[in-house]
């Protein structure tokens, strides 16, 4: 009988399979190592942070918190000084979805009280709170304009502050410095005499990377914070600081570390710092080795001592608060002047008496050094020469206060001497 071979099996044929599975499992262990790149750094922030952002010492709570009709809240933390002081307004992170004021906000008071200055913390509206374009910013505007009013109460300075800053906090500080989008806008309320950005958010731009993770997550954080900020109908370019800087932006004192693991410091303190030189505005820049994200006072790291340090660089432009001025001869001043009068002296609660005069008078006030340090005049100057003799044309006398005669003392300008409180403008 014949045999009939037996038909061979045909093979199944399994590399598209194999493929796939190949193609799946690298695309998972793909998202694993992301995740890990993205997050592990987060998961360490916040085990060092705990320590970092503690103030040494006793934690205390606000003396008073005042709630605006807006919802922010301002609380109030009283330097041990009974001296009329400048003040500091501090605006704690959080990405515009929360307000971190226990890391953020009340430690940070409490370093700027333990080196002698008044100091707010700013719960600005957040999160669905946040209804109206830059609503963080009247919260802010508002603030300043309640501290002034109250200034006898709380013992402080009117117009004479400083804004300190982090993170998404840092982003608000960084555009109520701008002229275009911060206290230029709000009635009343000058130009800051100084900025303290901690680990600011300066521009809320994803960076083009290989982790594809980092950049949803960056993705959602600038979508977030923007929507918060700016309302529904957001540009990203209206909260990017670096985009409205000026040569009239307040100093600046930066702080990142180079282990941020939230806001690279490639686009924000360092592009912060770089368009500051550009502009000639007067800044420093620390740029901490190992510091992470969201170290407040930085304790236990490169960081420490960070606020002081900021409040040294600060206190170069402010002028001695125990100096009171003899009152000025304002007849003298009118015959030698011929009724044009630029005058380098403290406000009025410090001496000065111009404004007495009557309602010829009009004031204006220099908001930033108006020398340059050979001697020479500058355009801020030439600007504000520009603003009174306008005020001259209407048949007006003018006289100029600055809040910084220390300035004019160094570089050869005397308030105490009669002789250099006046400049005839001609």
């Amino acid at each position: 009988m014949e045999k009939k071979s037996a038909t061979p099996n045909k093979r199944k044929d399994h590399t598209a399979l194999i493929v796939l599975l190949s193609f799946l499992a690298a695309v998972v262990w793909y998202i694993i190592v992301c995740c890990g790149v993205t997050f592990i750094p987060m998961l360490q922030m916040l085990s060092v942070n705990r320590t970092a952002c503690r103030f040494p010492g006793k934690q205390e709570k606000p003396e008073e918190v005042f709630t605006f009709d807006s919802g922010a809240r301002l609380s109030y933390f009283p330097g041990d000084t009974t001296i009329k002081n400048k003040y500091v307004v501090i605006c704690p992170g959080g990405g515009y979805v929360v307000c971190s004021v226990e890391s953020e906000g009340y430690p940070i008071a409490q370093e700027f009280n333990r080196l002698g200055y008044h100091a707010f913390v700013l719960e600005y509206r957040v999160g669905g709170a946040s209804d109206s374009f830059h609503a963080p910013l009247d919260d802010l505007a508002e603030a300043i304009r309640f501290i002034d009013y109250n200034s006898d109460r709380f013992c402080v300075q009117a117009g004479v502050y400083t804004l300190c800053g982090f993170s998404a906090g840092g982003n608000l500080v960084g555009m109520f410095g701008t002229e275009e989008y911060g206290y230029s806008n709000y009635q009343g309320v000058k130009r800051p005499n100084s900025l303290i950005l901690g680990y600011p958010w300066i521009s809320p731009t994803d960076r083009a990377t290989g982790n594809a993770v980092e950049a949803i997550y960056r993705a959602t954080i600038n979508h977030n914070g923007a929507k918060c900020f700016l309302g529904k109908n957001y540009s990203i370019n209206d909260m990017c600081v670096d985009s409205w800087v000026t040569p009239l932006y307040p100093r600046t004192y930066i702080m990142q570390g180079d282990k941020d693991a939230v806001l690279p410091i490639e686009d924000n303190g360092d592009l912060m710092a770089q368009v500051l030189e550009e502009n000639e505005v007067e800044f420093v820049y620390e740029r901490c080795a190992g510091v992470n994200h969201g170290c407040g006072l930085g304790i236990g790291t490169t960081a420490e001592g960070w606020i002081e340090r900021a409040m040294e660089f600060d206190e170069k432009y402010w002028y001695e608060e125990e100096y009171t001025p003899e009152p000025i001869d304002c007849e003298e001043l009118i015959s030698r002047a011929g009724g044009l009068i630029c005058g380098v002296c403290h406000p009025k609660d410090k001496g000065e008496q111009v404004l007495e005069l009557g309602a010829e008078w009009v004031r204006v006030d220099i908001s930033w050094p108006a020398y340059n340090k050979d001697g020479t005049s500058n355009y801020v100057y030439e600007g504000v020469k520009e603003e009174m003799k306008n005020y001259a044309n209407q048949g007006l006398k003018v006289f100029a206060v600055t809040p910084y005669p220390k300035n004019y003392m160094e570089w050869g300008y005397d308030p105490l001497d009669p002789e250099d409180r006046i400049e005839i403008i001609k």
